[in-house]
């Protein structure tokens, strides 16, 4: 186990590793995104303004979803966020890629 120190109070939710092993991010609340690189140890804050609850990166490497509550989903590039969709009409809990990196599914709850 390796223990990293995020210099926040938020509560963390999951993280999502590349493929490559060499960053993660990491999700929670009041917004938290946490950009671990594994060679470094270093911690980035890349921020946002809501609850996450889960990050998953396709396949190939090329982009990570993050979902959230109010139905937040967005789309990482592993360089700028871009806001896929604020309404899915439930809070989204969990997301994960289709093999194949066509497709990913999220399940959440409504309420």
């Amino acid at each position: 186990f390796t223990a990293v120190d995020t210099y926040t109070t938020a509560n963390l939710h999951s993280i999502g590793w590349d493929i490559e092993g060499t960053k993660a991010l990491i999700v929670g609340g009041i917004g938290t995104v946490l950009q671990y690189h594994h060679s470094s140890g270093k911690i980035y804050w890349l921020g946002q303004n809501i609850q996450l609850e889960d990050i998953a990166w396709k396949s190939d490497n090329s982009y990570g979803l993050i979902v959230g509550y109010g139905g937040l989903c967005l789309g990482y590039d592993g360089i700028d966020f871009e806001v896929l969709n604020m309404s899915l009409g439930f809070n989204a809990f969990a997301v994960d890629w289709k093999p194949g990196n066509q497709e990913a599914t999220i399940v959440g709850s409504e309420g």
